[in-house]
């Protein structure tokens, strides 16, 4: 193959992995995820073939990103072996993802400038809080409790109509709405930022006793002794809240962090596919010229 022909290949193989392909979402697939999940503006949500640059380094089979410049918009990212929209696996994988795309909706309508938001933020503070470790993850565990795993209630849902662990397009459209018409839709995620915020801060308690005052407040009954206990409990409760400020800040600050760090890879990847093309065109120029004269 000439010189030339392989650079322009080899750009266009690192401008893929660095940019994973946009592939149109099944038909049956927007049926199940409209079904399941009926508050998505899968207007803004994306599905991508293969895991971006770094992170197909790991083991993740998919993930969701708000995308780098983007105000609202989400790109669910799934490697080629796992987008398998007609298995229970693969939908099931599929499903989980969104789960994640609708929290980031739920926290704070989505809003924020590509990494810099609510949601990641809070995903980073839980993960600290659990070691960071995967399994035991509060956010993950939401979502497989909806969807991803055997044990999930929308994987469970579709086993029984499976052959040999597919499911045919008609009856995963058939089946999911007719399990979401019996409670299997999810209308909100439940994301509960501020009691996992204060909880991934070690302050479960303060945020369980602010949330029982919230409650409690409307019964005017209770006014006077919530008033008197939150005189007592107030130094306590702002050392909390001012600690609170400080762990959320410092988790705002590691994700403005790693959004720089994506910048700067996908810049400078795109430069060499840029450059390593540009440099094949002219080549094959060269080449085609020097044929043509010969």
């Amino acid at each position: 193959m000439p010189l030339g022909e392989r650079l322009c290949r080899s750009a266009l193989a690192i401008w893929r992995w660095a940019f994973p392909p946009r592939v149109e979402t099944p038909p049956e697939l927007v049926s199940v995820l409209q079904a399941v999940y009926p508050r998505l503006d899968l207007a803004r949500v994306t599905f991508h073939l293969g895991m971006p640059h770094l992170l197909s380094l790991g083991r993740y089979q998919a993930i969701t990103l708000p995308s780098t410049f983007g105000l609202r918009r989400v790109g669910i990212y799934v490697r080629r072996r796992s987008f398998q929209a007609r298995s229970v696996s693969g939908l099931g994988i599929l499903v989980h993802e969104a789960f994640h795309a609708l929290q980031i909706q739920d926290s704070a309508g989505g809003w924020g400038l590509g990494l810099v938001r609510p949601f990641p933020v809070l995903y980073l503070a839980c993960a600290a809080a659990n070691r960071f470790l995967y399994d035991g993850h509060p956010i993950e565990t939401d979502a497989y409790e909806h969807a991803g795993q055997r044990a999930s209630r929308f994987d469970r849902a579709l086993r029984d109509c499976a052959v040999a662990g597919e499911v045919p397009a008609l009856v995963v459209e058939k089946t999911v709405v007719e399990q979401a018409a019996a409670g299997l839709a999810i209308h909100a995620s439940g994301l509960a930022f501020w009691a996992k915020a204060w909880a991934s801060a070690g302050l479960g308690a303060i945020g369980r006793l602010f949330s029982w005052g919230r409650r409690a407040g409307q019964r005017p009954a209770l006014r006077p002794w919530i008033v008197l206990g939150g005189l007592l409990w107030l130094p306590l409760a702002a050392l909390g809240a001012l600690w609170l400020v400080l762990w959320l800040a410092l988790w705002t600050a590691a994700t403005a962090i790693l959004w720089g760090v994506k910048i700067l890879v996908e810049a400078l990847l795109a430069a060499i596919a840029g450059v390593l093309y540009g440099a094949g065109t002219v080549l094959r120029g060269l080449g085609s010229r020097s044929t043509a004269d010969g």
